[in-house]
């Protein structure tokens, strides 16, 4: 197991700051990965990819944390954090989204994360906070 930001202390009795706890939690600012962090930040086109491959959002439901993992820095391929759900596609699967109120079974493997039987993989360190941040969901719904 992998040592979990302090951060996430302030978050033991409230989810009233969701975009700021998901930050905390996965500290992205430590991983290796390709993300935005701000809907504002994300370029037009690789967030039109998304939402072509991936991102089948509700009208106004606006992306949190966008990871990037496409070879060519297309957004076909990765993950997007909203308020509402997870949504990704990894290389050579098909798409998935769950919303964390639809959070039945998670496993985390080592080197990669099972979120309802469906297979989630980015980076170690990056799936192990995920996989923290989801079961936190889970006690919170």
């Amino acid at each position: 197991p992998q040592a979990l930001p302090v951060a996430i202390l302030k978050h033991n009795r409230t989810n009233r700051r969701l975009p700021q706890m998901i930050l905390d939690y996965l500290a992205v600012e430590q991983e290796p990965l390709l993300l935005y962090t701000s809907a504002i930040d994300i370029p037009l086109k690789k967030l039109k990819n998304a939402r072509a491959s991936f991102f089948k959002a509700t009208e106004h439901e606006v992306p949190i944390l966008f990871i990037d993992q496409t070879l060519l820095r297309s957004g076909k391929e990765g993950c997007i954090l909203t308020a509402n759900g997870i949504y990704w596609k990894s290389y050579f699967q098909r798409p998935a989204q769950i919303p964390y109120s639809q959070l039945d079974s998670l496993q985390y493997k080592g080197d990669h994360l099972l979120i309802n039987q469906l297979n989630f993989q980015t980076y170690s360190s990056f799936d192990y906070k995920l996989y923290r941040l989801l079961v936190r969901f889970k006690t919170l719904a």
